[in-house]
């Protein structure tokens, strides 16, 4: 009984931190809609099946990178809010950190929800007919992935190499 306590000590203290680090950021920038959602996505999170069943199987690395989506959908928020550089460099700076944690699976994921945020905003921008504003956040958000590609190419590019040869071997 001791090793499951332990690791849910562990799991609780990163949730803690990471979960609860965004909200305070989005109290201090007073951004009250993020705030709910970023405590409601930790009080989900915290508490659903999935994180038990991980929790207990000793998949120890998917959790501290899907402890990272809160800050994912931040960045991208506030590119998709306020296109700027610092922004994009804000978002690829973010998902350079989520690859750091360790899981590839949910570094997908969260690449996955930043692909639906920006495709729904781009296209109800665009049904209203604003072309400009649509494509502006997109090339923004492009640039953010652009960084990350750069930043964190030394922790991609390995996997990629063995993703293909695995592969190649395969077929």
């Amino acid at each position: 009984m001791r090793p499951v306590l332990a690791n849910l000590g562990f799991v609780l203290q990163l949730a803690g931190i990471l979960i609860l680090l965004p909200v305070a950021v989005a109290f201090y920038y007073g951004e009250t809609d993020a705030l709910i959602s970023f405590f409601l996505t930790a009080i989900a999170f915290a508490f659903s099946g999935k994180t038990a069943a991980h929790l207990f199987a000793g998949h120890m690395e998917l959790l501290p990178g899907m402890l990272c989506l809160p800050w994912v959908l931040w960045a991208t928020d506030r590119v998709l809010k306020s296109p700027s550089l610092r922004r994009a460099l804000t978002l690829g700076a973010v998902f350079c950190v989520t690859a750091t944690m360790g899981s590839v699976q949910s570094l997908y994921w969260h690449a996955l929800a930043v692909l639906c945020c920006v495709t729904v905003h781009s296209i109800g921008l665009a049904i209203k007919g604003d072309w400009t504003r649509a494509i502006r956040p997109t090339v923004y958000c492009a640039a953010g992935g652009l960084v990350f590609l750069l930043g964190a190419a030394a922790w991609w590019f390995p996997i990629g190499r063995q993703t293909l040869l695995l592969s190649a071997r395969a077929g």
